[in-house]
């Protein structure tokens, strides 16, 4: 017989500690579970699953603090005391946010023609709303005019359009690299029409 045969033909074959049919082995009590689990905290499968894990939330968490950071900046700086200084981070941020959409292409350095483009192809804007907010960034940012209450709060109103008009015309991908990326705010939720 050989050494195999051996130790399986002993007297207790097949029985567990004290004759028990391994009950307190497989059975789920006794001490047998406990070093199951370190023996699965202890594997070097799981170390390496946690630890990535652990990367991945922390790289998600940085994501999320930069995104919060960059945000709030954004947001004070478009109600700052400075007036003129809001109006043309308004001005600034709704070029950005338009050329990211795609649809400020074919625009030239003219104003003008910028403003007839935008009220041409974003449909929320209306009649001469955004070429008034043009005239207003232009006096402002050129002839050193402070813009009114009635002319900042129209500039807002005109940059929370603008902001929720081309976040929604985005797909997917293109919003998760608005949110996350260029770290934009995000429209409103989308009215049902």
């Amino acid at each position: 017989m050989s050494e195999d045969t051996t130790e399986n033909n002993s007297g207790n074959s097949g029985t567990g500690y004290n004759g028990e049919n391994g009950q307190n082995q497989a059975g789920g009590g006794g001490s047998g579970d406990a070093n199951g689990l370190s023996e699965l905290f202890d594997s070097r499968t799981f170390k390496i699953a946690a630890s990535v894990i652990s990367v991945a939330i922390l790289l998600m968490a940085s994501v999320m603090l930069r995104r919060r950071v960059l945000v709030t900046r954004r947001r004070r700086k478009l109600v700052g005391r400075d007036r003129i200084a809001a109006v043309h981070e308004m001005s600034a941020a709704m070029w950005d946010m338009l050329t990211f959409a795609r649809l400020t292409d074919g625009v030239g350095s003219d104003d003008s023609e910028y403003a007839d483009i935008v009220t041409e192809r974003v449909k929320i804007v209306g009649g001469d709303e955004f070429r008034t907010f043009v005239a207003c960034v232009q006096a402002a940012v050129y002839g050193q005019i402070v813009p009114d209450d009635e002319q900042l709060k129209m500039a807002r109103k005109l940059y929370n359009k603008i902001r929720a008009y081309t976040y929604w015309s985005l797909n997917f991908k293109e919003r998760l690299v608005w949110k996350y990326v260029k770290c934009y705010d995000c429209g409103g939720r989308r009215r049902k029409r």
